[in-house]
């Protein structure tokens, strides 16, 4: 692991500014009500971070909840949760299937 216990990194853009995205293991995210984060968003260090060993579809869903965080700031969670269900509907509804490519 790199610091902070990033195992992933790459960059990203969100409405024209440079962010990153990192992957960190469960035991290096930060606890929200008690419980470990799937994901979170910093805006000062424009950094997205996922915890790794997610299954593909919730890796996704997190990497799109945390996207909306960055790019919406005055969205509260409830507002952000609400895109969510949306899209989990969206894609069930599509019959899509989420599998991660072979490396």
């Amino acid at each position: 692991s790199g610091k902070g216990g990033i195992v992933k990194q790459f960059p990203i853009q969100i409405d024209g500014a440079e962010w990153q995205v990192s992957y960190r293991p469960l035991s290096k995210m930060p606890s929200l009500d008690g419980e470990k984060c799937m994901g979170f968003c910093d805006f000062d260090k424009r950094q997205i971070t996922v915890q790794t060993k997610l299954e593909p579809l919730e890796e996704l869903l997190t990497l799109l909840h945390e996207h909306d965080h960055a790019n919406h700031p005055n969205f509260d969670e409830e507002a952000v949760a609400r895109i969510d269900d949306e899209r989990a509907a969206i894609i069930k509804a599509a019959g899509l299937e989420i599998t991660r490519r072979a490396k």
